[in-house]
């Protein structure tokens, strides 16, 4: 990272004013806004009913009490009431969480037997067989405290309602922060690395073994012979050369930025470590290297971040991009996936899951050995050359698909063209019906994916790609093959709602 540290020293020194001016702004966590937080959201909860207005408020207002939460005793309270709310409106997964980040953080034997009971709820309304274990853990607890038996009572009826409790599995965002920014998505990258080397200068012997591998194919993605496609080894080895001098001296004020509020407002670098101007960034080793790494990871989150997407409301047929009916959800680095390069007309599409993970769609034939080919922003019948190339350049690269070589027209261009053309096959007719009735049943809320409908549009596209150029039907066919499945499979962003 030779060249991101010499980045990072020069932009220091160059912007040491403005830097500076972070460290002397306050902290801006504190105890007063966490106790009015907590307290006017617990007054809201405790009303005997919401509606969504009211839900949204309480979220609100524990959100806050998380952020202003000044030590490990504020926090595990505010995680608590949190996960009680997230309970109540029945996002299950999230709330067990909270309450996991709350066990890990309170000395409270009461507090921790309310988190276990509450654990129990959520484990059992999932379907979870596990929650036996939290129960046992709850009642271990109560050799410990005074009120044994109003506890007990507790714990006896959430073993009764084992059979009343209803299941309830929904997509939920549990990123409670939001990463929406590249910043954001760097710092999380970070302290995954750390924790997966155990401390800093574990992860400098790591990082120095992987710059110094040779074999740029399997670099970072295996270790000891072992694949380690999930881990920082990977990440840290995709794409991150930059050459617009614009961005990188953007980026590297973000990482000295961040580096600044790492050192001055966190225990990152240890309690005994006092930061207290440029200057003492600049005279450790230690910082130097962590805002070289953030820089670095700036870089990759910029070249290989996706923007995670739901669906909020139904693709509307007319819509050339549709991503105005997208939800964003956050930022994502994927290694295995970000392997796959970029074509305007691509042989596989990307769906974001609502289970946090990503689904390659095959929508084009692939042959044995071939290529996986992915869009980055949009397919050439969704959006014109011109608009192509500005991501392109963007992301500092060029397409030579024959798409761009050929300039083939968007959909809409040739849908007007092939306007004047009155003679139509009988298949393509029966696409264009087919296309035609999953967009209105998309648009509708009432889509259900059956194997016949699948399995005939697999066979039209297949036959038709074979012919060369796709004509305006075919477009529109791989294009309602994947709304099809990203239907289906996509995160679906639900509203508070009432109470039940």
């Amino acid at each position: 990272m030779e060249l991101e540290r010499e980045y990072l020293m020069e932009t220091f020194q160059k912007y040491e004013g403005i830097i500076n001016s972070i460290s002397r702004r306050k902290v801006l966590k504190n105890s007063e806004t966490f106790k009015v937080s907590k307290d006017t959201g617990n007054a809201l909860y405790s009303r005997k009913a919401h509606d969504e207005v009211t839900h949204a408020q309480i979220f609100a207002c524990y959100n806050r009490a998380v952020a202003n939460a000044t030590n490990q005793s504020e926090l595990s309270l505010a995680y608590g009431n949190r996960s009680a709310f997230l309970l109540h409106i029945k996002r299950y997964k999230a709330s067990i969480i909270d309450i996991d980040r709350a066990l890990s953080l309170t000395n409270s034997v009461h507090l921790k037997i309310k988190l276990l009971c509450r654990k129990v709820q959520c484990l059992k309304a999932l379907g979870n067989d596990s929650f036996p274990k939290s129960l046992m853990m709850a009642e271990n607890f109560l050799e410990e405290v005074d009120e044994k038996d109003s506890y007990k009572k507790s714990l006896a009826q959430l073993v009764l309602q084992t059979q009343d409790l209803k299941i309830y599995v929904s997509g939920f965002n549990e990123v409670l922060v939001d990463f929406s920014s590249h910043a954001h998505l760097a710092i999380r990258l970070l302290i995954m690395a750390v924790k997966e080397s155990g401390n800093l200068e574990n992860l400098k012997i790591v990082l120095k073994a992987i710059d110094d591998i040779k074999d740029t194919r399997h670099k970072g993605f295996f270790h000891d012979q072992q694949p380690t496609v999930n881990t920082f080894r990977a990440i840290y080895t995709l794409k991150s050369e930059m050459s617009n001098k614009s961005n990188l001296q953007q980026m590297s004020i973000y990482a000295c930025r961040c580096l600044l509020v790492l050192a001055k407002f966190s225990s990152f670098f240890g309690r005994d470590e006092k930061f207290d101007c440029v200057q003492d960034l600049l005279q450790n080793d230690t910082a130097i290297f962590v805002g070289s790494l953030i820089l670095k990871l700036l870089k990759i989150t910029m070249f290989n971040g996706h923007v995670y997407r739901g669906i909020d409301y139904p693709v509307h047929e007319q819509s050339e991009t549709h991503e105005d009916f997208d939800s964003k959800l956050g930022r994502s680095v994927a290694p295995l996936y970000n392997l796959i390069n970029h074509s305007c007309y691509p042989n596989a599409r990307r769906i974001f899951t609502r289970d946090w993970k990503i689904i390659v769609l095959c929508v084009l034939p692939i042959k044995k050995n071939d290529q996986i080919f992915e869009t980055y922003k949009g397919c050439f019948y969704e959006e014109s050359k011109s608009d192509r190339l500005k991501t392109m350049r963007e992301y500092e690269f060029v397409c030579h698909c024959r798409a761009c070589r050929e300039n083939w027209p968007t959909m809409l261009e040739m849908a007007r063209k092939e306007g004047d053309v009155t003679f139509r096959t009988a298949a393509e007719h029966r696409c264009d019906v087919t296309c035609l009735t999953i967009g209105e049943s998309l648009r509708e809320k009432c889509f259900e994916l059956n194997e016949e409908t699948v399995d005939y549009l697999s066979e039209y596209i297949t036959k038709e790609s074979a012919k060369g150029v796709p004509n305006s039907i075919t477009c529109y066919a791989i294009f309602t093959f994947r709304e099809m499945f990203r239907a289906f499979y996509s995160f679906r962003r639900e509203s508070f709602g009432n109470c039940h």
